[in-house]
């Protein structure tokens, strides 16, 4: 059997063109990268290399054995990251999500319903997320769209909608019933920097505004002290009540934004306990 270390220096010799730039790259000296080269021929009985004065080159054996080389090298590169994928699974419970307000609305249990294990949440873009999920990266994921796809549970789990925050001075206070983004393009925002596809959805709208942009710790504090509108939702805004300020609902139909919550069909048993959770705190 053929020591994976071998092909290592292999692959690293032809890819530097020399045994001094390969040995240095590898931190071994040039007499033990030599005696490896010789090794790996004594073990395959064939010659791989064509020996001219201060100069070693690769025959047509070395050079396909090269390719080889290559493809078992990244293939063992791959078993080691899917191993470590699979041993993280067993304690990680990975959770995606396209915007941030499934951590508001299921934090009371989204770190509690797991058996102690060690849950990650991330925000991404829709189609990260589905690939990521595909490749048991994420074990739960917060999406947009439903999936028809036969191998994943996708269910509606609940709806966001987007509000505007304002003094009560402020010229469309008294628009009770709610705005548009057009009645507000051109003002000055705070907003969160961690908002995931509201962002798209925000700017696409409001072309000729700009947008201070604060980290969720930060942002409560600063819009209580400040008199520049900011935004939140029916999820977020308990959590940034203030009574000086006047919650405006949007008006937009992309300012309603459906979750649906999805995960592997085979995963069912792991994320059980949670499913159910969300769909008997939660009415769409």
């Amino acid at each position: 059997m053929i020591e994976l270390y071998l092909l290592e220096y292999l692959v690293k010799f032809h890819e530097v063109g020399n045994l001094t730039k390969a040995s240095e790259a590898l931190f071994v000296s040039q007499p033990s990268l030599t005696r490896s080269m010789q090794k790996l021929e004594s073990d395959l009985g064939i010659t791989l290399f064509n020996h001219a004065k201060n100069k070693i080159t690769f025959n047509e054996a070395g050079e396909l054995l090269v390719q080889y080389a290559q493809n078992v090298l990244k293939a063992h590169d791959l078993m080691i990251d899917k191993m470590n994928d699979y041993k993280n699974s067993l304690s990680t419970i990975s959770i995606g999500m396209v915007a941030p307000g499934p951590i508001f609305k299921y934090g009371s249990f989204l770190y509690t319903g797991f058996n102690q294990k060690n849950v990650v949440t991330s925000i991404k873009n829709e189609e990260e997320l589905i690939d990521e999920l595909y490749n048991e990266k994420q074990t739960i994921i917060f999406i947009n769209h439903p999936s028809d796809d036969k191998n994943v549970v996708c269910k509606k789990c609940l709806e966001e909608k987007l509000f505007l925050s304002v003094p009560k001075n402020h010229f469309v206070a008294g628009m009770k019933n709610g705005i548009y983004f057009k009645d507000i393009d051109g003002q000055s925002f705070l907003m969160s920097n961690e908002i995931g596809s509201w962002n798209e959805i925000v700017k696409k709208h409001l072309l000729n505004s700009k947008f201070f942009l604060e980290s969720n710790d930060n942002l409560k504090e600063l819009v209580n002290s400040s008199i520049i509108p900011s935004f939140v939702t029916n999820i977020t805004i308990n959590n940034r009540l203030n009574s000086d300020r006047i919650y405006l609902p949007f008006l937009d139909e992309d300012a309603t934004m459906p979750f649906y919550v999805a995960y592997l069909k085979k995963n069912e048993s792991k994320v059980e306990n949670f499913i159910q959770s969300i769909f008997k705190n939660n009415t769409p």
